[in-house]
C-alpha cells in the first residue's frame, strides 16, 4: 500500500508557472539593474538589464539614472529564480535614443518572464548625439549588442552574481527600434551587400541610410547565430542588405506607422518586409509616427508633432498598447515558453481597427 501511495505522489504533475495574458501586466514585477562594460574598441558602454523580480514592499518604481523618467521597474529588486531560466531578449535603441528609451516594452517583457539586455551605442545616444561618424556607429552597433549579451551571460553563469541562473542564453530574440531595427536585422542574420548599396544609393542619394559613408560599405556584416528571431520596429536602410541579404533573417516581425517621417513607410518599412523570406509578418499602424515604439516623447516632447495630441497622429497610448500586446504575444510564442500563449493567440485574434497584420 505504501509503495502505491508513493507512486501516486510521484506521478503528480508539476505546477504550471504563473501566466497572464499579453495585454495585461505579467505575473512578475520588473526588476532593473545597470552595469558598465568596455567594448571591443575600448569604448565605455552602459548596459541596462530588466528581469522577472519579486514585488518589493512599500517601494515605488525606480527612476532611470541619467534621465528623470520612471516606469514600472524596481531597481535592484530580488530576481525570481524558481521559475527560471528565462528566455533572453536583446534590444538596440534608435539613433540618438538611449538604452531605456522603450521601457513601455522592455519592462512589460520582463514582467512576462523575459530577461532583456540593452546597451547604449556610444556616440549615438540622447546624451552624446553624433559624437562619432555615422559609418563608424553603424559598423560598431551589432558588435556592441553581441558584447552586451556575452557580458550578461558571464554574469548569469557566475553562481556568486545576483543574476545567476536567470537566463541560459543558448539563443536570444533580437529587437530594436529605428537604427536599432536596422541593427536587429544585421545581428539576426542579415548579410550586408556593399556593392549593391553603393549602386542603389547613387540613384537614391536622399535616402536616410545613404548618409553612411563608403567606409561602412567595406565592413563585413556580423550576424550572431544565437540571435534566432528579429523584431524590427520602424526599420530603415533595407538596401544595405541588397536583394537577398535579408533572406536569412527569420522568423521576423516588422512594424511600421503610415505617418512615419523618419523612416517613411513605403520607402523604408514595407521594402524591409518585402525583402524577408517566410516566416515573416508585417504590422502596420494607421496614422502612427516614428516614436510610438518608444517613450522618447516623455523625455523630449519637442522631437516630433506626434508627441502632441494634434496633427492627426494615432494617439501614443493606443499605439503603444497595441505594440506592447502584440510583441509580447509574438515573443512568447517564438520562445515557445508556454502552451497557453498559443491558445490565447488563437482565441484572441487581435483585431484592432488601427492595426493591419500581413504574414507569410
Amino acid at each position: 500500500m505504501l509503495a502505491l501511495l508513493l507512486l501516486a505522489c510521484g506521478s503528480e504533475p508539476e505546477p504550471e508557472p504563473p501566466w497572464t495574458a499579453p495585454d495585461e501586466p505579467g505575473p512578475y514585477a520588473a526588476g532593473v539593474t545597470s552595469f558598465q562594460m568596455t567594448g571591443a574598441h575600448e569604448e565605455a558602454i552602459s548596459v541596462e538589464v530588466w528581469y522577472p523580480a519579486i514585488q518589493p514592499e512599500n517601494q515605488d518604481p525606480s527612476p532611470y539614472l541619467e534621465i528623470p523618467m520612471a516606469g514600472t521597474a524596481y531597481r535592484e529588486a530580488t530576481p525570481v529564480t524558481a521559475d527560471g531560466p528565462f528566455p533572453l531578449i536583446a534590444f538596440s535603441h534608435g539613433s540618438q535614443g538611449i538604452r531605456y528609451q522603450s521601457i513601455t516594452l522592455t519592462e512589460h517583457w520582463a514582467s512576462h518572464g523575459f530577461v532583456v539586455v540593452a546597451p547604449d551605442h556610444p556616440g549615438n545616444t540622447f546624451l552624446d548625439p553624433d559624437q562619432l561618424d555615422l559609418a563608424l556607429i553603424a559598423d560598431r552597433r551589432p558588435g556592441q549588442v553581441v558584447d552586451a549579451v556575452d557580458a550578461l551571460l558571464a554574469r548569469t553563469a557566475d553562481p556568486a552574481d545576483k543574476l545567476a541562473g536567470l537566463t541560459a542564453g543558448d539563443d536570444y530574440l533580437m529587437t530594436g527600434h529605428s537604427f536599432g531595427a536596422w541593427t536587429t536585422l544585421a545581428v539576426a542574420g542579415g548579410q550586408i551587400d556593399h556593392a549593391g548599396m553603393v549602386i542603389w544609393c547613387e540613384s537614391n542619394p536622399d535616402s536616410r541610410f545613404c548618409e553612411l559613408t563608403e567606409e561602412v560599405l567595406t565592413v563585413p556584416g556580423s550576424p550572431d547565430p544565437r540571435a534566432t528571431h528579429a523584431l524590427s520596429m520602424a526599420p530603415g536602410g533595407w538596401y544595405a542588405f541588397g536583394d537577398q541579404g535579408l533572406d536569412s533573417v527569420k522568423p521576423a516581425m516588422v512594424w511600421g506607422g503610415t505617418m512615419d517621417e523618419m523612416t517613411p513607410y513605403e520607402e523604408e518599412i514595407r521594402p524591409t518586409y518585402d525583402g524577408l523570406s517566410a516566416p515573416a509578418e508585417l504590422w502596420t499602424l494607421a496614422d502612427a509616427g516614428h516614436f510610438v515604439f518608444s517613450d522618447l516623447c516623455r523625455v523630449a516632447p519637442f522631437i516630433s508633432d506626434e508627441c502632441d495630441d494634434d496633427g492627426g497622429y494615432l494617439d501614443l497610448p493606443t499605439g503603444q498598447d497595441i505594440v506592447r500586446t502584440a510583441t509580447t504575444s509574438w515573443l512568447r510564442r517564438m520562445a515557445d515558453v508556454d502552451a497557453r500563449d498559443q491558445a490565447w493567440w488563437d482565441e484572441a485574434a487581435l483585431t484592432w481597427p488601427e492595426a493591419t497584420r500581413e504574414a507569410r
